[in-house]
């Protein structure tokens, strides 16, 4: 019997933790600032990428930078809360820790790389760096 309640236990917690990722929002502060759009802005030599997130989708199918100089890249989360990473250039963004790379031209995946519910798989856009 003490053996079922801690399975339970553990199986409740999981699922707590699977449905409070990219889906909920409840106490996402950040979902009650206004968000600005996604932008590139020259900055110096590093180029600023700022992503915006809302549950299943970032706001642009494509962004673009230019290859050769830096590029800082940020995340904001609209709706729920949403990490990305860019696969092909091993980067990793969580809201409120930006990171920064050189990227070789090409098209890069990105992705949210936690899961969140239903439309998870779906939430890809693409990074075009010329």
């Amino acid at each position: 019997m003490k053996k079922r309640t801690v399975q339970l236990f553990f199986i409740g917690m999981l699922s707590i933790i699977l449905l409070a990722g990219c889906g909920s929002s409840a106490n996402n502060t950040e979902a009650e600032k206004p968000q600005a759009p996604a932008e590139t802005v020259a900055e110096g030599d590093v180029q600023e990428l700022v992503i915006t997130a809302s549950n299943w989708e970032f706001d642009q199918e494509v962004y673009e930078v230019k290859a050769g100089s830096p590029v800082k890249v940020s995340i904001n989360n609209a709706q729920g809360y949403h990490t990305l990473k860019i696969n092909g250039i091993d980067v990793e963004v969580k809201p409120n820790e930006p990171a920064q790379f050189t990227a070789e031209p090409g098209e890069y995946e990105i992705i949210c790389s936690i899961p969140c519910g239903a439309g998870h798989a779906e939430m890809k856009s693409t990074l075009v760096v010329n």
